[in-house]
């Protein structure tokens, strides 16, 4: 750079390409020295070489080159930037998949296709905290600031949007030097049962890219449904209806609890005042996982006439809201006289095996007793029936002991 003295100009400085020198000409005292400043600028990001030329007056054109005494200036342009494409590095305390299925219980996943991070279901209340990696790989420093937005684009105001806040650094901006990184924190924390989508950026000042990426979060709860029984009352309640049961007879029946959500339902169960002859089996507490279902039992042995019923109440943890009840009924009686030792699947029902028709069959036979539940002697007889005999067909019963 630099002209020859014999045709440079009155100007304090000279401007060649990117480089501009002042001053452009000088007298240096002997034994003194002078300085020029050189500046470099320039818009675009790359690598400039240039020579400067140096003339001394009066200096001896023998020892003296035409171009001057020569020195390279060398300059790098580099333009202030992030990562914006290495996702395994951006969420490296995360995981990245190509695609989410949001059918799915998936937590923490980025997906290439979508270009999205899904916090996936997080407890109503409750609050997940993710770290995103920002890494300057050039070779100057930058400064970059953050924002999360709804997703319809409206500014959330000091970095936070509809469920979604940035909570490190907390005034949004951060300091990287060359070659290093920083992380930035961002929390989401569901209001209420509903999904949630928004919207990061990483701004670099005086940079050419930003970092861009969708949010997504869904509030949830974990809950149950009972699908047995599936008889209600007229509110609408399930009931476990025993129906009538003589004395000292049992019965079982099922109660069975199904989880439909995406969260793990821990339950316990609550029961308000239950009668005599009421049994329990496998009530918990219990944890219900996703797509599964429990089933417990309850054994209803009257041992007192009339008629109860009592509420079975589930409750689930870290669900405040969710109200489950089973109303359950049965009803202890007492006959004069019964049937024991029948072979039918109901009570006093008495079962025979299918015969073939003709005129002698082999017959088949059946045998029961009658048992007296008074404190009377009783007569018992039964009636003529064309294709049943009983023997005795009269017979004295003795009171009972």
């Amino acid at each position: 750079f630099g002209r020859h003295p014999e045709t440079h100009s009155s100007a304090e400085s000279l401007t060649l390409g990117c480089f501009t020198l002042t001053p452009a000409f000088g007298t240096v005292p002997a034994g003194g020295q002078l300085s020029v400043q050189i500046v470099f600028e320039t818009e675009e990001a790359q690598l400039f070489l240039g020579k400067l030329g140096v003339y001394v007056t009066d200096s001896d054109p023998v020892e003296m080159p035409s171009e001057g005494v020569l020195y390279e200036i060398v300059g790098e342009s580099c333009i202030p930037g992030i990562n914006t494409t290495q996702w395994n590095s951006i969420f490296e305390e995360q995981a990245v998949v190509s695609h989410i299925d949001f059918g799915e219980c998936q937590s923490n996943l980025y997906s290439e296709d979508q270009r999205l991070f899904s916090y996936g279901p997080v407890l109503v209340g409750k609050q997940s905290d993710q770290r995103f990696r920002i890494t300057n790989p050039n070779r100057v420093p930058c400064d970059v600031s953050f924002d999360v937005s709804t997703d319809s684009g409206d500014k959330g105001g000091g970095g936070e949007g509809t469920g979604f806040q940035i909570i490190d650094p907390e005034d949004c901006k951060v300091h990287i030097p060359i070659h290093e990184s920083k992380f930035v924190t961002v929390r989401y924390k569901p209001s209420g049962m509903t999904r949630a989508t928004g919207r990061f950026e990483a701004t670099v000042d005086k940079g050419q890219e930003k970092l861009v990426l969708d949010l997504f979060g869904e509030g949830t709860l974990p809950s149950i449904n009972i699908v047995q029984p599936s008889v209600f009352t007229e509110e609408g309640a399930p009931i476990l209806d025993f129906g009538r049961l003589r004395v000292g007879k049992e019965q079982t029946g099922d109660i069975t609890i199904q989880n439909d959500g995406i969260l793990a339902a821990s339950v316990r169960c609550e029961v308000s005042n239950a009668p005599p002859g009421f049994f329990f089996d496998n009530m918990g507490p219990f944890t219900v996982h996703p797509r599964t279902s429990h089933t417990m039992k309850v054994k209803f042995l009257p041992a007192e006439l009339g008629e109860n019923d009592f509420q079975i109440k589930f409750v689930v943890s870290q669900n405040e809201y969710e109200d489950n009840c089973v109303t359950v009924r049965g009803e202890g009686y007492s006959d004069p006289l019964v049937f024991e030792g029948l072979t039918g699947p109901e009570e006093n029902l008495l079962e025979f095996a299918d015969l073939p028709m003709g005129d002698q069959p082999e017959p088949c036979t059946k045998s029961f007793t009658i048992a007296n539940q008074t404190a009377d002697h009783m007569v018992f007889s039964f009636a003529e029936h064309p294709h049943l005999s009983f023997e005795p067909a009269k017979l004295l019963s003795l009171i009972h002991i």
